[in-house]
């Protein structure tokens, strides 16, 4: 059980480099990884490998019969093994005259951003950057070890994610996953449909 010191400052740091991780979100939420365009899927699976890599997370990107798959695995081998399951691509953006703002630039309204992706789900992969980073700067370490998958073809169905699981199941052994994302209802009680496409509270 983390102490209430450590938990606050696990959240300082958060606030103090909210600015930062927006400014990632920006980044990935620029870069117009609709499942179908498999260019943009190259780039943005890039860009996710480099983001772990910066967080001192070993990284790398596996191909796949779609779009590739991004594995990530930290260093620490302490306590159990932690999941986090997650993806880069996103719905095309039509009809784009339904958007107040461009849908591939990161845009802030009453205090809440807005782009294509910016909760499903790349706001969930910079949530998850966060969390590590702050984790890591709070207690000096991870408590567990912690992998990553992010791939980028759940929009249309994930149809090589079975596969890609089947071929390296050893790799993705873990003893808990966290789901892309997810909420609570008015009782507290997890709710994982509690989202929404557009848009993210910061």
């Amino acid at each position: 059980m983390k102490s209430n010191d450590q938990l606050a400052r696990i959240d300082q740091y958060i606030y103090d480099n909210v600015d930062k991780f927006i400014e990632i979100l920006g980044q990935l939420c620029a870069i117009p990884s609709v499942t179908a365009d498999a260019q943009q899927s190259e780039v943005c699976a890039r860009l996710v490998a480099s983001l772990l890599t910066q967080q001192e997370i070993e990284a790398r990107i596996v191909s796949t019969g779609g779009n590739p798959v991004v594995i990530g695995e930290t260093q620490s081998n302490e306590g159990n093994t932690l999941l986090f399951y997650l993806h880069y691509d996103v719905q095309p953006p039509e009809p784009i005259d339904l958007w107040e703002s461009p849908p591939f630039e990161l845009t802030r309204r009453n205090n809440k951003l807005f782009a294509r992706g910016a909760a499903d789900d790349k706001g969930h992969i910079v949530a998850r950057l966060a969390a590590i980073a702050a984790v890591q700067h709070a207690l000096g370490k991870l408590p567990c070890k912690v992998k990553i998958v992010v791939e980028g073809e759940e929009e249309s169905g994930s149809p090589n994610l079975p596969a890609f699981i089947q071929q390296h199941k050893e790799e993705l052994n873990a003893d808990a996953c966290v789901w892309e994302f997810g909420g609570v209802n008015h009782e507290d009680v997890p709710n994982p449909g509690a989202w929404n496409e557009g848009y993210l509270l910061c």
